[in-house]
């Protein structure tokens, strides 16, 4: 009878110590399948308005440009070649602001908020970081800029 009743008890010791254990392998398990890293598909949007931003852990960008501008123009074309660099790794938002008032209210705001009184579009926007116009000597460096950059500040999120 002892020894069942020690058996009992070893059972009940061993099945308390080891849960926690079963609880921190399931919670690891959850983790490795939910990580901050999960893979999640880029957005590429280039007449988008605030109801379409999406936030996820990639680095959201966003462009102010207008339509007819020579400039943006340019901006677009570069960003849309370099789309594969860019993917899973940024989501990029490009808000028309010459028809869509809006939008122009949105880059005003973002304006206020960085203490930023720049005037010219192309206007790019991802954490604190702002250029305004086009530089083809200049596109490179931003490219660079913009894959090594993490996820700090969403400017938009603070907005809307």
């Amino acid at each position: 009878m002892k020894n069942i009743i020690l058996l009992g008890y070893v059972l009940a010791v061993l099945s308390t110590s080891f849960s926690p254990f079963y609880s921190l392998t399931k919670q690891l398990e959850f983790a490795s399948n939910h990580t901050e890293n999960e893979e999640v598909e880029s957005v590429f949007n280039y007449n988008a308005t605030k109801e379409d931003v999406t936030f996820n852990n990639l680095l959201n960008v966003y462009l102010f440009w207008g339509d007819g501008c020579p400039f943006c123009e340019k901006e677009i074309a570069f960003l849309k070649e370099n789309e594969e660099k860019l993917k899973g790794k940024i989501n990029l938002y490009a808000f028309e602001v010459w028809h869509n008032e809006e939008n122009q209210a949105m880059l005003q705001e973002v304006k206020r908020k960085l203490n930023n009184s720049a005037t010219g579009i192309p206007f790019l926007v991802f954490n604190d970081n702002i250029t305004v116009g086009f530089n083809e000597s200049f596109q490179n460096e931003l490219l660079t800029e913009i894959l090594k950059a993490n996820k700090t500040r969403d400017i938009i999120e603070e907005i809307i």
